[in-house]
């Protein structure tokens, strides 16, 4: 009915060109507008068309992501069944064989020797076993401050030091026979015959020593050297005379406690206490001892700060009165001090340098004062010490006189071992 209306309300001109067009549009392409021809790919089916070929594309990558995947699961059971049943494979699977371009992952031959297993991680240190390298680490400069009285061995631990000494020294003596004026006690004019003698002395000492840790941090120490002693006398560049003696020197006998513990600032300080015994010759001269019986109190520090360690000491001796060869010998007491450092340059080697410096005052034979009799000795020490092995030791040191009572040169080598834990607790 509408469609009537509209004709009636339209001109014939109209009309006729609406009718005009729409035959042109049928005539242009029947099968695009009506979808006649089923084969015939329009721009409609173009573009459904290529709207489902990402999604064919995606399904494909899909599949073979799935298939790589279950090619290296696989070869990952290969690998697995081979480690537990036979030798281990010589070669990895390649990129390209996990790929899957490759079956079966490459085998070792009878040939081929097999690897060794992989290392195990090594086991964690005890701490026994941690402190005993920390020992052996040390062991060099430990033993150059055992030496030297500034730390104790560790309990039942004997240590024995056998050593020889070499010392030489001269010096010149003036002996007037004749007058001698003296202008408030100091030689002014002299008057008679004068002699100069010069007097070299030779020693060699044999030491061997003893140490052994106690409990309660305490140590004991023997020591017995056997000496060998020449003197050469030249006199007035005429004569010379030569005198030696040999034979066991005086024995000695100290004991050492810890008295502190090193703790921040504070240091490790040892005291100690050193009896000596009369037991060298003195009736021939050169005399091999002291000749009298004397107490030795000493007082012992050590500051450590590895590599370095710094020790210092200070030593005070009582020497007691005695008839010595028919006189009332009453020889003067000695006081002295110490110090040095020693450095590790290695777990095994370390240097040293020391100090040493003592005074003794005037003797008295029969009550009156022996003229000369006060002595001053300084020595500067240098020292290596190096660990043959855990528990054996070289040291090696040379000693130079600073003064002119003390002999010109030393030399020491002894020869270390301990025998950790002689008493089982």
């Amino acid at each position: 009915m509408r469609f009537f209306l509209y004709l009636k309300s339209v001109s014939p001109i109209q009309l006729l060109l609406n009718i005009t067009f729409l035959s042109l549009l049928l005539i242009l392409s029947p099968a695009r507008a009506l979808g006649a021809d089923p084969e015939h790919k329009g721009p409609a089916k173009k573009i459904r068309a290529e709207n489902r070929e990402p999604g064919r594309d995606a399904l494909r990558e899909r599949d073979k992501a799935i298939e790589s995947l279950q090619r290296r699961v696989e070869l990952l059971e290969q690998e697995i069944r081979a480690l537990r049943q036979g030798p281990i494979p010589s070669a990895v699977p390649s990129a390209d064989q996990r790929a899957g371009t490759s079956a079966e992952p490459k085998r070792t031959s009878a040939a081929d020797p097999t690897p060794s297993s992989p290392a195990k991680p090594a086991a964690p240190l005890t701490p026994e076993e941690r402190e005993e390298e920390e020992r052996l680490a040390r062991s060099a400069l430990e033993q150059v401050l055992i030496g030297r009285n500034a730390v104790l061995l560790p309990k039942w631990t004997l240590e024995i030091e056998p050593s020889i000494t070499y010392a030489h020294s001269s010096f010149d003596v003036v002996n007037i026979n004749g007058v001698v004026i003296l202008v408030d006690a100091v030689p002014f004019l002299a008057l008679g015959d004068i002699l100069s003698s010069r007097i070299k002395r030779d020693s060699l000492i044999s030491t061997l020593s003893f140490r052994l840790g106690l409990p309660w941090d305490s140590q004991v120490e023997a020591r017995l050297p056997y000496r060998y002693d020449s003197e050469h006398t030249v006199i007035a560049d005429t004569l010379s005379r030569t005198r030696s003696n040999s034979g066991i020197g005086d024995f000695e006998f100290a004991l050492s406690k810890q008295l502190m513990q090193e703790k921040g600032w504070i240091p490790d300080l040892i005291g100690g206490v050193r009896w000596r015994a009369p037991t060298a010759e003195t009736t021939k001269p050169p005399a091999l001892g002291f000749g009298t019986h004397g107490v030795q109190f000493l007082l012992s520090t050590v500051k450590l700060r590895e590599p370095v360690a710094f020790f210092g000491g200070l030593n005070y001796t009582a020497n007691f009165a005695d008839n010595v060869n028919g006189f009332d010998l009453e020889p003067g007491d000695t006081m002295g001090f110490n110090m040095g450092l020693a450095v590790a340059l290695n777990p095994e080697t370390s240097i040293n340098f020391q100090w040493d410096e003592r005074f003794t005052g005037h003797s008295k034979i029969n009550g009156e004062n022996a003229l000369g009799s006060s002595t001053r000795l300084g020595v500067f020490r240098v020292g290596l010490t190096y660990a043959l092995a855990r528990d054996y030791f070289v040291d090696i040191g040379v000693g130079i006189g600073i003064t002119s009572d003390t002999p010109d040169v030393q030399g020491t080598i002894s020869f270390p071992f301990r025998i950790p834990s002689i008493f089982k607790e």
